[in-house]
């Protein structure tokens, strides 16, 4: 069973040292750049809500 925890750990290494080397490039890869400008603004974000209308045409009262 070690054995063959012993290779597994080889093809491994084996792998990982073959991928980086056959990469061609060295140091980090380039980010890219932003899309989005900050703060982000929406349309009417400044304009003042809506006052609130009663849904029914009847008086409701909450003091029962």
């Amino acid at each position: 069973m070690s054995v063959l925890v012993l290779l597994g750990v080889a093809v491994a290494g084996y792998s990982g040292a073959s991928g980086t080397a056959g990469s061609g490039g060295t140091g980090k890869a380039p980010r890219p750049a932003p899309t989005a400008t900050y703060p982000v603004r929406f349309e009417g974000w400044d304009d003042s809500a809506p006052a609130p209308r009663p849904t029914v045409s009847y008086p409701v009262r909450f003091d029962r």
